[in-house]
C-alpha cells in the first residue's frame, strides 16, 4: 500500500520547547492570519490555546473563517501541545496528552482524582502543575512568540476547554493583565471540590478590579467524569463574579442547547472568541 503524504494546515508553523519552569516539551503551534503576508506593517491579536494536539486546526479555521467578516478581527493563533509521538496509534498519543495536560492545567493536586483514575483507567497522573504551566507561558513562551512575529503586546487572548477552561480561570487570577481576554470552554469548576472557589475568593480580598473579558459558555447536556455539576458549577461561579462588580471586568456566559462535553468545544470556542475580542 502507497504511504501518502500527510495533510496540513496551510501558514503554520510548529516548534519545540523544552521549559525550564515545567521540565516538559512543549509542540508550539502558530498559525498566521490571512492577511499577515500582505499587511507587513500590521501588528496582531494572539490567541494561546490550550490542548493544541486536539485543538490547534479547529481553533485556526474557526478564526480564519470567522475574520472574513467584521465580527471578529485576524489573529495569529498559539497552540500549545506536547510533543507525543503522533504516528503511532491515536489512542496511545491521546493518553500520554491526557497525563501531560492534567499535570500543567490543574491548580491544585488533587488525590482523590489521581487515585481514581489509576484504579479505574490504570492511568497515573500527576496534579497541580498550574503555577509552573502559567510561569511557562508568561516568561518563556509570550516572548518568543512577540519576537519572532508581529504580535499585539497588550492583545493576548487565553483559551482553553474542560481543564483547559479551568486554567484558564486560574490564570485570571493569577496575572489578570498578561492577557485581556479568556475563553473557559465547559471549565472543570468542580475540581478537587471546587478550588477555583477559593482562588477567586483569595483574590477578591485583595482586588476590587479585574481588567478582562471573561466568556463561559457550558453545554447543557455537560456531565464529565468525575465532574457532574457542569452546568450548576459555571452558574454558580458566575454569580459569585457578578456579585463582586469588579472594576473593569466583562462577563458572559452561555448556556448551549443539545451539547454534551465534546460537542460544546467548537461553538462555546467561537462564541467565546467573538465575546472577549469584540
Amino acid at each position: 500500500m502507497t504511504t501518502l503524504p500527510k495533510a496540513t494546515i496551510a501558514a503554520t508553523e510548529v516548534r519545540t520547547m523544552k521549559s525550564k519552569r515545567t521540565g516538559l516539551e512543549y509542540r508550539i503551534s502558530v498559525a498566521l492570519p490571512n492577511s499577515y503576508d500582505s499587511q507587513l506593517r500590521r501588528q496582531y491579536p494572539t490567541i494561546y490555546l490550550t490542548d493544541a494536539n486536539w485543538h490547534f486546526g479547529m481553533v485556526t479555521d474557526l478564526t480564519r473563517v470567522t475574520s472574513r467578516g467584521p465580527a471578529l478581527s485576524d489573529a495569529i493563533v498559539v497552540g500549545i501541545g506536547y510533543a507525543v509521538d503522533d504516528d503511532g496509534p491515536l489512542d496511545v498519543a491521546r493518553t500520554q496528552v491526557l497525563k501531560l495536560r492534567t499535570q500543567d492545567l490543574t491548580p491544585v493536586a488533587d488525590r482523590k482524582l489521581v487515585q481514581d483514575t489509576a484504579r479505574l483507567f490504570k492511568v497515573d497522573l500527576k496534579t497541580g502543575g498550574a503555577s509552573k504551566f502559567h510561569k511557562f507561558i508568561q516568561t518563556e513562551l509570550i516572548p518568543v512568540i512577540e519576537t519572532n512575529y508581529r504580535a499585539k503586546t497588550a492583545d493576548r487572548i487565553l483559551v482553553g476547554h474542560s481543564l483547559g477552561g479551568l486554567f484558564a480561570l486560574y490564570a485570571l487570577f493569577q496575572e489578570p493583565r498578561l492577557f485581556r481576554g479568556y475563553v473557559a470552554a465547559d471549565p472543570s469548576i468542580g475540581y478537587a471540590d471546587k478550588a477555583m472557589l477559593g482562588i477567586e475568593d483569595r483574590f477578591a480580598r485583595r482586588h476590587k478590579a479585574l481588567a478582562a473579558k471573561l466568556y463561559m459558555g457550558v453545554g447543557e447536556l455537560g456531565e464529565v467524569y468525575p465532574y457532574s455539576d457542569m452546568v450548576s458549577g459555571m452558574i454558580q461561579f458566575a454569580a459569585r463574579l457578578e456579585s463582586r462588580h469588579y472594576k473593569g471586568f466583562t462577563l458572559t456566559k452561555q448556556i448551549h442547547a443539545n451539547c454534551d462535553h465534546g460537542s460544546v468545544v467548537a461553538p462555546a470556542y467561537q462564541a467565546g472568541l467573538l465575546a472577549v475580542m469584540g
